[in-house]
């Protein structure tokens, strides 16, 4: 069970690591796959969230502000990253979550609270208006020494720090037929993608639907053409699993040590591996992985799907 002080113990990690990967076991044929571990950055505040927080945070400091109000369901990754850099960076963090909160087994939210984050639960009708512009302006008027930070943590200070993933891939001098990344707002595919305008980036939703190539041009301030979005490995929709996905996940990390997360990461890969099994990927080319961290979501999962679907085990990973 994590405490404030053993959350502020651990400094941030970049930047991140890029490792190949053996998928011999799980492709059944050799195929070149590198993973760039933004998971390792840090054990509470990793991935395409720290990315997406830095400059956030930054604006909060420099600004001498008393915190961040952000937004998120019950087992948001964004909302447990929100809270870590709340610990870490000593702001206060208040969160509006979708739904109840009254779940006192929710290990998501039971975190938040040991970090000290103010939870406001609002019903789902009202949710819908997190991105009306005078509902925020009500927000802001109770919270005036507060930043406001959109759902996901998806903003333009947000696309600044999710471009730094593409200059670190830049400087390690390695060249990459295609790069790979998650998408749930759109936000960080939307930050890569407008850093090179040369690198195809391949967005694998995470949500069913065929809105987040919308979502991604909301994004971007010009019209890019180099990435595709594909749309049929979220499973389900948001945060749907079954049991062959479950069982999928427990074989990539036994063939390759990698945890994955089971909301973002994971169906991305579980696509990936899909594509190179059936030809649609070459295998014989160099692909990148980003590994958008989230690993919290396996606790989450397991506490609502593990009884149905399987759990999800990595041995001692516990989030």
């Amino acid at each position: 069970m994590s405490s404030i002080k053993e959350v502020m113990n651990h400094s941030i990690m970049t930047p991140s690591s890029i490792i190949r990967v053996d998928v011999v076991p799980l492709v059944g044929s050799d195929a070149v796959v590198y993973i760039k571990r933004e998971d390792l950055i840090h054990p509470h505040l990793s991935g395409n969230k720290w990315r997406k927080l830095k400059y956030n945070i930054d604006h909060i400091l420099d600004n001498k502000l008393e915190g961040m109000v952000s937004f998120g369901g019950a087992f948001s990754n964004h909302i447990y990253a929100a809270v870590a850099a709340g610990a870490i960076f000593d702001f206060k963090v208040v969160l509006f979550i979708r739904g109840e909160i009254s779940d006192v087994d929710n290990p998501t939210l039971a975190f938040c609270k040991r970090m000290g984050a103010i939870l406001i639960p609002v019903t789902r009708e009202e949710y819908r208006l997190r991105n009306d512009l005078d509902w925020l302006e009500n927000i802001q008027s109770k919270y005036p020494e507060y930043h406001i930070v959109p759902e996901g943590g998806s903003n333009d200070l947000a696309l600044e720090g999710v471009a730094e993933i593409m200059k670190e891939i830049e400087e390690s001098d390695q060249v990459y037929d295609t790069i790979s990344v998650s998408a749930g707002t759109g936000g960080t595919a939307a930050g890569m993608i407008a850093y090179d305008s040369d690198t195809i980036i391949h967005v694998y939703a995470s949500l069913k639907g065929n809105f987040i190539e919308d979502d991604i041009r909301k994004f971007l301030k010009s019209d890019f053409q180099n990435y595709k979005v594909f749309n049929n490995y979220h499973q389900g929709g948001y945060a749907r699993v079954n049991k062959e996905y479950i069982s999928f996940l427990n074989q990539w990390y036994e063939a390759t040590q990698v945890p994955l997360d089971p909301i973002y990461t994971g169906k991305m890969m579980y696509g990936i591996i899909d594509q190179l099994k059936n030809g649609e990927l070459d295998s014989a080319k160099k692909h990148l992985v980003i590994h958008t961290g989230g690993l919290q979501g396996i606790t989450a999962c397991n506490y609502l799907n593990g009884k149905k679907f399987g759990m999800i085990n990595y041995g001692n990973i516990q989030a």
